[in-house]
C-alpha cells in the first residue's frame, strides 16, 4: 500500500477552515470532520486498514473531482439517476421516521398473551386463477389429497417454507390476517370457501386445534410486541399512503399510461425514442412537483429484472404511477422534515449521489482506455480455448398444461398413449422456449434456460424419452428429448464478450492507478491523518500529533 507522505502542517488547514482543521481536502472540495464521522464511527481495523481506507477515499474523491470538471454530473441521464438514488433513501427514511412513532402499550401485549394457548395446524392452497382454486377445492371435498394438490398447484411456499401448503403448529393469535380470515369459524377437518387475496385465490383446511401451555410472559413478550407492532404498522402504513396521495393530489395526466405502453418495446420497459415534446411532458403531478414522461419511462426500465411488470399494459403503468408517485411525495416530505440533516442519512445521500457520477466517469473516461485490441482478443482466445467450453444443449418437443382443465387433458393423453406434441391446441405452447414459427419444437436449450427443478429432469432424459414436470405456479411442462448438442470448445465469436471483459478487468487496475496518479497533480490532496487514526482500535495515533498528509 502506498505510504501517504507528509505535505502540509495542520496549522495551514486550521486557518483555511475557521479554526478547526478539515478532515481532508481534494482540490477545492473540503471535508469537515463532521462529514467523516458517519463513515468512521464503525471502523474496524488496524493502522494498515486505515491507510487503505484513506487511500481509497482520496482516490474516489479524485475521480469525482475529475468527473465534475468534465461536466459528467450535469448530464441529464446522470442527474436523473442521482435523483432516483436519493429518492430511494429519502422515502425509506421518511417511512422509518413515521413508523418509529408507533408504540404498543404494555397492557395490549399482556392482553394478547392472556388469549394465547391454542395452536392450529392447517393446509392452504393458493392459485392465480379463481376457477382453478374452485376446482381444486371441489377435489378436496371429494377426498383428494390436499397436500399433494398444494404441492402441485400452489403459487407460493407456505409461511413455514414448505412447498406442500402445510402450516403450523402456530398459535391461533399469531395467524396472519389472510389465514385468520380463511380459518374463522372452521372446525377441524372443514374446508373454507375460496377467497381472493393479494397473492391470488386461496382456500384452507383446518387440520387440528390443540390446547398448549405457553412460555412465561417474560419469554414471550418481545415476540408478541413485534407481532402486534408489525400488524399495527402495516395498517398505519396503508392509511398513510392513501392520505399522502389524497393530500398531495397525486394525478396521472390523461393519455400518459397509453403513451408509455405504446413506446414500450417489451414487458420490461425498453422503449422507443420519444420526441422532445413527449419526453418533457408531465407524466403525473402532485402538489409541489411532477415527473416527466421520459423520467417515468426510464424509471420503469430500471426496475430490477426479477420484479414483475408489463410496461406494454396501460393499466399496469397507471397502477405503477400510484406507487412511484407516492415515493416521490415521501422523499419530498423527508426533506421538509429535515431528515437529510441527520448525519447518517446525509452521508448516505452523498454516497448515493456519487455512484451515478462515478459510473459515468467509468464509461466515458476509463472504459475507452481498457478496451483490448483485436489481436489481444484473438491471442487470449487461442491461449484459453481449451478452457472456453460451450455447455451441452438440448432440443425438445414441449407443451404446457395450464389450469385444471388442461392438466386433466394432459393426464388423459399420457394415460392413453396420445402424443401431447400433436395436440397443442388442447394445451398451451411454451412460447418463450420455441423455435420461431414452431408450435412445439424448442430451440437448443442450456440447463440455465430451465428452473433448477426442471433442468435436472430435462438433462437426464435419453433421446425419445419424455417427462412431465410440475412448475412453481402449478402448471405442468411436458418435454420429450429430440436432439443433444454435446459440449464443445467455444469459437471466437461465441466467447468474444467473455474474453473482452476478462481483458478489460485485467487492465483496469493499472490503468485506473495511472489515471488517479495523474489526477493527484491536478487536484492536490490533504488529509489530517491524526484525526483518521483516532478511529483505529487500540491505536494511540500512529503518526505525529497534528500531522497532515497529502495523497501520493
Amino acid at each position: 500500500m502506498r505510504r501517504i507522505t507528509v505535505m502540509l502542517a495542520a496549522a495551514i488547514c486550521a486557518m483555511s477552515c475557521g479554526g478547526e482543521p478539515p478532515a481532508a481536502k481534494v482540490g477545492d472540495s473540503v471535508f469537515a470532520r463532521s462529514d467523516m464521522l458517519p463513515l468512521l464511527e464503525g471502523f474496524q481495523g488496524d493502522s494498515a486498514d486505515m491507510e487503505s481506507f484513506m487511500s481509497a477515499f482520496l482516490d474516489r474523491q479524485l475521480v469525482l473531482a475529475d468527473a465534475r470538471a468534465r461536466g459528467l454530473d450535469t448530464l441529464p441521464e446522470v442527474e436523473a439517476a442521482i435523483y432516483e438514488r436519493r429518492r430511494e433513501r429519502l422515502q425509506y427514511a421518511y417511512l422509518t421516521a413515521k413508523l418509529s412513532r408507533i408504540v404498543i402499550p404494555e397492557d395490549s401485549v399482556m392482553s394478547f398473551y392472556d388469549r394465547m394457548g391454542t395452536q392450529v395446524v392447517y393446509t392452504v392452497v393458493n392459485t392465480e386463477d379463481s376457477a382453478l382454486a374452485e376446482s381444486l377445492r371441489t377435489l378436496v371435498l371429494r377426498g383428494a389429497d390436499m397436500v399433494a394438490l398444494a404441492s402441485a398447484y400452489s403459487t407460493f411456499s407456505s409461511r413455514s417454507g414448505r412447498r406442500n401448503g402445510r402450516e403450523g403448529p402456530v398459535d391461533l393469535m399469531m395467524l396472519q390476517r389472510d389465514d385468520s380470515l380463511l380459518l374463522a369459524g372452521l372446525s377441524p377437518g372443514e374446508v373454507s370457501e375460496v377467497m381472493a387475496f393479494g397473492s391470488g385465490w386461496r382456500f384452507a383446511r383446518l387440520d387440528s386445534l390443540t390446547e398448549v401451555s405457553e412460555d412465561s410472559y417474560e419469554v414471550e413478550r418481545q415476540r408478541i410486541y413485534d407481532f402486534i407492532w408489525a400488524h399495527v404498522s402495516e395498517q398505519y402504513k396503508r392509511g398513510l399512503e392513501d392520505s399522502l396521495r389524497s393530500a398531495f393530489e397525486l394525478t396521472a395526466l390523461p393519455g400518459v399510461p397509453e403513451l408509455i405502453a405504446a413506446h414500450s418495446l417489451d414487458a420490461r420497459g425498453s422503449f422507443a425514442a420519444y420526441s422532445d415534446s413527449e419526453a418533457s411532458r408531465p407524466a403525473y403531478t402532485w402538489r409541489g412537483g411532477e415527473r416527466t414522461v421520459l423520467s417515468l419511462a426510464t424509471n420503469i426500465r430500471e426496475i430490477p429484472p426479477f420484479m414483475p411488470r408489463d410496461a406494454r399494459d396501460p393499466e399496469w403503468v397507471r397502477g405503477y404511477i400510484e406507487i412511484i408517485g407516492l415515493y416521490d411525495i415521501m422523499a419530498g416530505r423527508a426533506l421538509e422534515m429535515g431528515l437529510d440533516s441527520e448525519p447518517a442519512l446525509a452521508a448516505a445521500l452523498v454516497a448515493a449521489a456519487e455512484e451515478p457520477v462515478l459510473q459515468a466517469w467509468f464509461e466515458s473516461v476509463l472504459k475507452p482506455r481498457i478496451v483490448p485490441a483485436e489481436e489481444e482478443v484473438v491471442k487470449a482466445w487461442e491461449a484459453n480455448r481449451a478452457l472456453l467450453i460451450v455447455p451441452e444443449k438440448r432440443r425438445f418437443e414441449a407443451v404446457a398444461a395450464v389450469g385444471a382443465e388442461q392438466a386433466a387433458a394432459l393426464a388423459s393423453m399420457l394415460s392413453s398413449g396420445v402424443d401431447p406434441a400433436g395436440h397443442v391446441g388442447l394445451l398451451s405452447p411454451v412460447t418463450a422456449l420455441l423455435e420461431p414459427g414452431d408450435s412445439s419444437l424448442t430451440r437448443l436449450l442450456a440447463r440455465t434456460d430451465f428452473p433448477e427443478e426442471v433442468a435436472g429432469v430435462a438433462f437426464s432424459l435419453e433421446p425419445g424419452e419424455a417427462a412431465a414436470c410440475t412448475l412453481q405456479g402449478g402448471s405442468i411442462l411436458w418435454l420429450r428429448l429430440v436432439e443433444v448438442a454435446p459440449s464443445r470448445e467455444a469459437g471466437l465469436e461465441e466467447t468474444r464478450r467473455q474474453i473482452t471483459e476478462m481483458l478489460e478487468q485485467s487492465a483496469m487496475d493499472s490503468v485506473l492507478g495511472a489515471l488517479v496518479e495523474s489526477l493527484r497533480v491536478e487536484y492536490p490532496c490533504e488529509v489530517d491523518s491524526e484525526f483518521f487514526f483516532r478511529f483505529v482500535r487500540g491505536s494511540s495515533g500512529g503518526l505525529p500529533a497534528g500531522s497532515t498528509q497529502a495523497g501520493g
